[in-house]
């Protein structure tokens, strides 16, 4: 069941699912365990080290606030922005002082930078020799690169979303994110609707938002919203496709 809080204090506490498409809110997640079923769950201006080790997170959305030192299950996706600098800033201590920065420059690119920030297309910053001109088959690109994949080497989304980077590079097709703050979710009827990141519900969640899209058409249509900022938006053939038909990243 969803559950929704706000301002609360939750350090602590162990939160057990199901309950996908959850909110928290302006919450203290210090010490908060959460265990089971939370895909879909928003964390918006929250902050504290949380532990979601023993979580289902696919298409969750971290926003605002701060999280860091958290810790995350191996199969969080490439697309999220917080927590993948979490876990740079968490393992970059093991590397030469070199790579330490260029890893902390790929972090902050994406760290809070939810429009354009992403660190799959930073490829410069995350293998600094490239700026010179050397190519990813340079020896000291390499180390770079092998640094990279050392770190990502527990989170294999991770770890095959930089692969795919490095097959990018060579073949010189990096594809920059998404920077819209509006989006149209166009079902196959010809029913429409303008979603805008700066006009919400009274409910910031990506939930009631998706439900405010279907309440402006038809009965019978359903949404996903899959993150605000950027807008990015789905129309679905039922109400928990989202869920069942995965999509990489998240």
């Amino acid at each position: 069941m969803r559950q929704v809080h706000v301002d609360e204090d939750l350090s602590g506490k162990t939160l057990t699912g199901p309950a996908q498409q959850s909110l928290f809110l302006r919450c203290n997640l210090k010490g908060t365990v959460f265990v089971g079923a939370w895909e879909g769950a928003d964390y918006i201006g929250c902050t504290g080290a949380a532990d979601w080790r023993q979580a289902q997170v696919y298409a969750s959305y971290w926003r605002g606030g701060d999280i860091s030192g958290s810790q995350y299950p191996a199969d969080i996706g490439w697309l999220h922005h917080d927590p993948v600098a979490d876990i740079i800033r968490q393992g970059l201590g093991a590397f030469s002082l070199a790579i330490q920065q260029a890893m902390e420059e790929v972090a902050a690119g994406v760290w809070h930078n939810y429009i354009g920030g992403s660190w799959r297309p930073s490829a410069e910053a995350a293998i600094p020799p490239m700026k010179e001109g050397k190519t990813l088959d340079d020896v000291e690109s390499q180390t770079y690169a092998k640094a990279w994949r050392t770190l990502f080497q527990d989170y294999p989304n991770l770890a095959r979303a930089f692969g795919a980077l490095e097959k990018d590079i060579v073949a010189g097709q990096l594809v920059l994110p998404p920077t819209s703050l509006t989006s149209t979710i166009l079902w196959p009827d010809g029913e429409k609707v303008q979603l805008d990141a700066q006009v919400l519900p009274s409910e910031l969640s990506r939930y009631a938002l998706a439900r405010w899209a279907e309440g402006e058409v038809k009965p019978g249509h359903h949404a996903h919203v899959w993150t605000i900022l950027p807008m990015r938006v789905q129309p679905l053939p039922a109400p928990d496709s989202w869920l069942k038909s995965r999509v990489g990243g998240y």
